[in-house]
């Protein structure tokens, strides 16, 4: 009985981390293109387009009400700046309702 409960323990954490990192695709090394700040749509949303091409996503958003909110704006404002090359996590499922063209919610930000 005690193996039994320790296998599926195992095959529980293995399980989740297959479902929570396949949730986010990661886009290709690149450079921000354009950074657009809405003082009134969502909820100070952000919304950004890379320099290469990704399939899935035109560009990518977060909002203000989100707990690294400050942080990510930080690393997307010094990156744009100084063309500093990184990769953005993103769940292609969550897309921006701003756009027409698919926007997908960024998860993390990755300095290369």
């Amino acid at each position: 009985m005690k193996y039994l409960a320790q296998f599926f323990l195992c095959l529980s954490v293995v399980c989740s981390s297959f479902v929570y990192s396949a949730d986010y695709i990661g886009s290709p090394v690149t450079t921000i293109h354009k950074l657009i700040s809405y003082s009134q749509y969502g909820n100070g949303d952000i919304a950004f387009t890379i320099s290469s091409k990704f399939e899935k996503c035109n560009g990518f958003w977060f909002n203000k009400s989100e707990p690294g909110y400050n942080a990510m704006l930080s690393m997307l404002i010094a990156a744009y700046q100084s063309k500093n090359n990184l990769v953005v996590y993103s769940d292609p499922d969550k897309i921006w309702t701003g756009s027409s063209a698919p926007f997908c919610h960024v998860y993390a930000l990755e300095y290369k």
